[in-house]
């Protein structure tokens, strides 16, 4: 029977799809998985995999109910969100400027079959650095005149605006890099010379394979896998692309890129969870995280948050780095991790902020 209980009974019923095995699931546990998909956002992406692997009939009325209504939702936002990337793609065209569309509507078009299967709520665009205050310029005629206040030290830009009958801004990212230049030694020239037009376009640009995947690792890494979507993501690009993927060369890569040890963090962790993809593609460097084998460890959610902030990084410089931005980190990015009770005092946001790291330390060893 299915493990009952907590976060792992989602990745357990996603094994389950992909192996194609019995859903023997009961409906008391189908109600949790419900609860469980909503609180992650991935009903348009478990509607698909069902689907696709003829199990959706395997699940009981309630529970499909559930997900074509998630789909619906998911594919009429993404049909809007689509309609005005491609105002953008259009006139980048025009523009003859350099565009490669990352993450969104299109990577859940090619990696998850179709416009609705997994739902997105803005759009990420990479360009070549000199090109960004042509596309700024493009976007802001375009009708996106909000201009997001930038953390010091990120690689992108925001721009949103107001779209009749949502609720919130559509928002676009503007992506020079793909990572943080302080710690990394990535170059975007990279990802542009692999890159192919995309959908008749000349300038518009996708992905290489092999660009995706490394990319979706990175970002995943970013976000530390805080998301059954990351996940998901990676099953797919692997599920995908694993004959186009060459493991060899995802790792000189990294460490041509110095983000070595942010690839391998990320991948162990997800194929500790989904082990059938050593099947598809192997990476006979991959051992389970050490914080899967000591669970029992005193303050182990500090420790790994620690392993994850100061010890992804290939370069003790970038680790010192790290350490020094955590110590004493950026104004807007205080703000960030304070989210509320912020002050218009500068000085007062960094006690609150070393206030509530000391408080939540206290409440662990108590």
């Amino acid at each position: 029977m299915p493990k009952r209980g907590g976060m792992v009974m989602l990745p357990t019923f996603i094994n389950k799809i992909y192996k194609k095995e019995m859903l023997n699931y009961s409906n008391d546990e189908y109600h949790r998985l419900v609860g469980l998909i909503q609180k992650e956002q991935v009903g348009s992406q478990i509607l698909h995999l069902l689907k696709q692997n003829h199990q959706l009939e395997e699940t009981p009325g309630f529970y499909q109910d559930y997900l074509v209504k998630e789909s619906q939702c998911s594919f009429y936002q993404n049909l809007l969100i689509k309609s005005q990337m491609n105002k953008i793609l259009d006139q980048l065209e025009l523009c003859k400027i350099e565009v490669i569309p990352i993450k969104g509507v299109i990577f859940g078009e090619k990696y998850f079959g179709h416009v609705g299967a997994r739902a997105t709520s803005d759009i990420d665009i990479l360009v070549r650095n000199e090109q960004v205050g042509e596309v700024v310029k493009v976007v802001k005629e375009l009708g996106f005149q909000n201009e997001e206040e930038m953390i010091e030290g990120h690689f992108h830009c925001s721009f949103s605006k107001e779209i009749p009958g949502s609720p919130i801004p559509l928002v676009v990212e503007i992506h020079w890099n793909l990572m943080e230049e302080s710690n990394t030694h990535l170059c975007p020239a990279e990802f542009f010379s692999t890159a192919e037009p995309f959908d008749g376009y000349r300038f518009v640009k996708a992905l290489s394979s092999t660009h995706t995947f490394y990319f979706m690792c990175l970002h995943a890494w970013r976000h530390n896998l805080d998301s059954v979507r990351h996940y998901l993501d990676l099953i797919q690009v692997i599920s995908v692309s694993h004959p186009q993927i060459v493991p060899g060369e995802i790792l000189e890569m990294a460490r041509k890129h110095s983000t070595l040890k942010r690839l391998l963090r990320t991948l162990s962790d997800v194929y500790y969870h989904y082990p059938f993809l050593a099947v598809w593609l192997p990476f006979p460097e991959l051992s389970a995280p050490w914080y899967k084998k000591n669970r029992t460890i005193p303050l182990l959610s500090y420790l790994k948050f620690f392993d994850y902030q100061f010890l992804s990084y290939d370069q003790s410089s970038h680790r010192l780095r790290e350490i020094y931005k955590w110590i004493i980190p950026a104004k807007k990015s205080v703000e960030y991790e304070l989210r509320v009770g912020k002050s218009s005092f500068a000085f007062l946001n960094y006690l609150r902020l070393y206030r509530q790291r000391l408080g939540s330390l206290w409440k662990t060893l108590r």
